[in-house]
């Protein structure tokens, strides 16, 4: 049985592997999947590509257990599944298997069931179409328009939506600065990942509450990526990330040098993006209400 049921994985796999052969040293992606620290990374395949649809036997198998769940839960209240480790949900112990991060597997369960983390994240992190959290999870999510990853899922996701602008963060995301420092090249280093986009795009904008403006255009001078505005924003400068974002002239705007791209003019069809480390920054009112237009990543190295 695991032989004949790997047997399509396989057959998949051969077509995909000769083609990328075929490919030699061509330019053009077929697919990008980056790995995660945690366990969940990115994966973008072409919509010709049946991995992904292999898998949705199985999964309808495991929608349609969830309702005996109930014969599970008799099971594991029962004394076989009592032990030492409390739940602060419920105060109940059970054994370490049933717990985790502090919550047991009954209330975590109905925590998702009910839409919230059960590890209490924000509830706009919450992915209320696969029961997921962006944070605990690792959760990425089209529907949502909230991702988490690194610098390859950034560009996976710029080069499937094609968006008019990018906005990016400053401190711990383009830059390794942090806490507002000012930039130092002899000291700081840009996220190459992240460099490597922004040289090929040409409407980038910086948008960061690191005051040293200035500093910031000098070093992305150095760097060859010139034509990248920079926004500093702040409760001294009366403003914020969601400001910046919400100026529909700056998704269609690009430097003088650079000329408009064709649909330029319909503002309605642009999408962007937005890259940022702080999850306040991504789940902002004024920064959520942009969706579907607005793709949201947070960054993680």
């Amino acid at each position: 049985d695991l032989v004949r049921g790997a047997i399509p994985v396989a057959r998949e796999i051969l077509v995909w592997m000769t083609a990328i052969l075929s490919a030699g040293s061509s330019s053009r992606k077929m697919f990008v999947a980056s790995d995660a620290e945690f366990g969940r990374g990115g994966v973008f395949l072409p919509e010709s590509c049946g991995l992904t649809r292999l898998f949705d036997p199985p999964r309808r198998v495991v929608c349609e257990l969830r309702e005996h769940v109930q014969c599970f839960s008799d099971w594991a209240s029962g004394d076989k599944a009592r032990g030492k480790h409390g739940c602060r949900v419920c105060n109940s112990k059970f054994s370490r298997v049933f717990v985790t991060q502090g919550v047991c597997w009954r209330c975590e369960l109905q925590a998702r069931q009910a839409g919230e983390c059960p590890y209490r994240c924000p509830p706009a992190l919450f992915c209320c179409h696969a029961g997921q959290c962006l944070l605990c999870d690792r959760w990425c999510c089209d529907s949502c328009g909230l991702h988490i990853g690194d610098a390859q899922l950034v560009q996976a996701i710029s080069q499937r939506e094609q968006p008019s602008v990018l906005f990016l963060d400053w401190d711990r995301t383009l830059c390794s600065t942090r806490q507002g420092e000012a930039p130092d090249p002899e000291k700081h280093r840009l996220d190459s990942g992240l460099l490597s986009l922004v040289t090929e795009h040409p409407n980038v904008i910086v948008v960061t509450r690191n005051r040293h403006d200035k500093q910031i255009s000098r070093m992305l001078e150095l760097a060859g990526v010139g034509h990248v505005r920079v926004f500093s924003v702040g409760n001294k400068l009366r403003s914020s990330k969601a400001d910046v974002l919400q100026n529909r002239d700056l998704w269609t705007s690009q430097p003088s040098h650079i000329p408009p791209s064709p649909s330029s003019h319909c503002t309605s069809s642009l999408r962007a993006l937005f890259v940022d480390d702080d999850v306040r920054e991504l789940t902002h009112e004024g920064v959520a209400l942009l969706h579907p237009q607005l793709t949201r990543v947070l960054f993680r190295h």
